[in-house]
């Protein structure tokens, strides 16, 4: 009796819709439209992401624990390992101006917000289940809208992570996995107008939280892999040109794993 052995199709190749621009290493096509990923970062077409590119630049200390590190105190870029670069979207540009309660920090005039092309593509086939995004915010103006804190989203469909401000004194923090059905969103939290605050959001791979000033706020049942989006991250932004947030910003911190309660603490001490 002859036996019918079925045959084995090979897997379909995901194929990357970004392409490399010759002779620009740090640019890519994204649908047939030109982008950058920034300074001291390159393309990479077989991994479809923006990464650091080799740069001679004067040894530096940074903590590899840190993903991305913008402390605002003497420019607007990364200070993490991977010296990613920010760029401004807009004229009316995100300046760095004195604070006396927190020293240099970055001023948003409401218009205007920074693009960090390092998170182009960054969660594809990467797995990733822990997450924490830790910034210091000073809103200030008007407070009936929606303003985006920090956020990879609204280019293409919901963000991978986002923090914003909401309709009057209030901030949500909300994480895309493929473990739910839709975006998981933490209830609001109330922070002051015109007063230093410090947000974070942590995602442990069960549990999506949200911490205001040290304490936690909000919390909501969040379970898988982070979803990608191919969108660059937005800081004082939902969108570059859309809900701009207006006021002052310090200390951004993103890691690629779950702070501590304790840790989060001592971010909001500092």
């Amino acid at each position: 009796m002859e036996i019918e052995i079925p045959e084995v199709k090979p897997e379909t190749e995901i194929l990357c819709p970004l392409t490399a621009v010759p002779g620009k290493p740090e640019a890519f096509l994204n649908y047939g439209i030109e982008q950058s990923c920034g300074a001291n970062m390159a393309f990479d077409a077989e991994a479809c992401t923006c990464v650091p590119s080799p740069v001679a630049t004067e040894e530096e200390t940074c903590d590899p624990d840190v993903l991305l590190f913008f402390p605002f105190d003497e420019d607007l870029n990364d200070k993490s390992c991977n010296r990613a670069s920010a760029t401004q979207t807009s004229e009316e540009s995100v300046t760095l101006v004195n604070d006396a309660e927190r020293g240099t920090v970055a001023f948003f005039a409401g218009a205007s917000s920074l693009h960090v092309g390092f998170i182009y593509n960054y969660f594809a086939d990467q797995f990733i289940t822990e997450w924490s995004v830790s910034v210091w915010v000073k809103r200030t103006g008007d407070s009936s809208g929606i303003a985006g804190v920090i956020n990879n989203g609204d280019c293409i469909g919901s963000p991978s992570f986002d923090i914003h401000v909401g309709n009057g004194e209030v901030s949500l923090s909300s994480i895309a996995t493929d473990g739910i059905s839709q975006l998981a969103m933490t209830d609001a939290a109330q922070i002051l107008q015109d007063d230093w605050e410090h947000l974070t959001m942590v995602y442990d791979g069960t549990t999506l939280t949200m911490f205001v000033n040290g304490v936690e706020a909000s919390s909501i049942p969040a379970s898988g892999n982070i979803e990608n989006t191919q969108c660059a991250m937005n800081i004082g932004a939902m969108h570059a040109g859309t809900e701009y947030f207006q006021g002052y910003m310090d200390d951004i911190y993103i890691y690629r794993r779950a702070l501590t309660a304790d840790e989060v603490t001592a971010f909001a001490n500092q």
